[in-house]
């Protein structure tokens, strides 16, 4: 039994961290493109 909640323990530690990556990048991605586009007329001029 301990050796199973480890494993399922470990998974859920693994999806966790995988989310929480994933959400990281999205939210870095959509905040270089507000930055690229706030900067972008800047450079236009």
């Amino acid at each position: 039994m301990d050796l199973d909640l480890d494993v399922n323990f470990y998974w859920t530690m693994a999806d966790t961290v995988s989310a929480l990556i994933s959400a990281g990048a999205a939210v870095a991605v959509m905040s270089a493109e507000k930055i690229y586009r706030r900067l972008k007329p800047a450079t236009d001029r």
